[in-house]
């Protein structure tokens, strides 16, 4: 790969070690990677305030953010962001002008879920989704997920009959809660964690008074679990349960981590249909109103796909997409 010797800037949330993930890979393959956590709310309650209850204010912390985050990074060749949902004009100004390089964005996110993408993405050399509705609606170029493709255990015995790992929003909690039961009903071992940042949560719950928020705090973890524990659950999982937002229709990445372990997938998702890792096997479609998991397709065993299929959903497929290797 045309990396070697590359230096490079990603400026992306810091979740579920994902931006590990990304930036061991790049520097596996000769780039020297900076990574800068654009997720500022996870840092301290002073920004969740800030954005709050005063925009001008906290547009000002983000610029001086990204300059102090920036201060010590010089001679960069290209700039990734992903979702870019802290950035605004200022602040891209002056990376900008900072940096005489090739900048691309990246959505991970639906554009109702971070509309700041559009008021950024002019700004950007290069814009990529994985939402193919966006990508359709606004010239942006369409690419899914990965998994990663260097921690995949191939014959590993499956404990769990299912897994859900996911963050707290619409109705996650009320799903996890079916599954739970429908598992236990059925005799099943099952594996579920439900994540919010605690300052999100809090923020959420009795700043905003946002329903969604309010659940059994027994039902929630407040530590992302590690690329390696996320692994270890999906390979030790028959089947991995996944739920999208109303408003998206790009596949999350668990579903993608979910076929790259062997998994089958569980998901809400009709767009899946249309993706080339899409077969009927493999993946069961289920109404949110009736939550109705088939017994037959958990306890059927996985049809394995294509080495070219698992080479264009892993980590090195999406890393020359983004990077135009190809």
């Amino acid at each position: 790969m045309r990396l070697k010797n590359k230096r490079i800037l990603i400026l992306m949330p810091f979740f579920f070690e994902y931006e590990k993930v990304i930036g061991d890979r790049l520097n596996e393959l000769g780039a020297t990677v900076f990574l800068i956590n654009q997720d500022i709310f996870d840092i301290n309650i002073i920004h969740h305030l800030l954005s709050t209850y005063s925009k001008a204010l906290f547009d000002i912390d983000i610029l001086n953010y990204y300059k102090k985050m920036t201060k010590e990074i010089e001679n960069i060749d290209i700039v990734l962001v992903i979702k870019g949902s802290t950035l605004h004009e200022k602040s891209i100004e002056y990376l900008r002008n900072k940096y005489k390089c090739k900048f691309i964005l990246y959505q991970w996110d639906s554009i109702i879920i971070n509309p700041e993408a559009d008021k950024i993405a002019e700004s950007f050399d290069e814009v990529y989704t994985f939402d193919i509705k966006d990508s359709i609606e606004r010239g942006w170029k369409y690419r899914p997920l990965f998994f990663d493709h260097r921690k995949v255990y191939k014959n590993m015995d499956k404990k769990y009959a299912i897994s859900c790992i996911c963050t707290l929003h619409s109705n996650r909690a009320r799903n996890i809660k079916y599954l739970i039961n429908f598992a236990k009903d059925n005799n099943m071992e099952y594996f579920c964690y439900l994540y919010i940042n605690r300052l999100v949560y809090l923020r959420q719950r009795y700043l905003k008074k946002n329903s969604v928020f309010d659940v059994d705090y027994s039902m929630l973890q407040f530590k992302t679990l590690t690329s390696e524990e996320v692994n270890h659950i999906y390979k030790t999982s028959k089947c991995v349960f996944d739920y999208k937002s109303p408003y998206q229709t790009g596949l999350t990445m668990r579903s993608i981590e979910a076929i790259g372990n062997g998994c089958k997938l569980i998901t809400n998702n009709e767009f899946i249909k249309s993706e080339k890792l899409y077969c009927k096997e493999n993946i069961w479609i289920y109404n949110e109103e009736k939550m109705d998991i088939p017994l037959d397709f958990v306890c059927s065993p996985y049809k394995k796909l294509s080495d070219e299929l698992y080479e264009y959903y892993s980590i090195d497929g999406w890393i020359k997409e983004i990077f135009s290797l190809t």
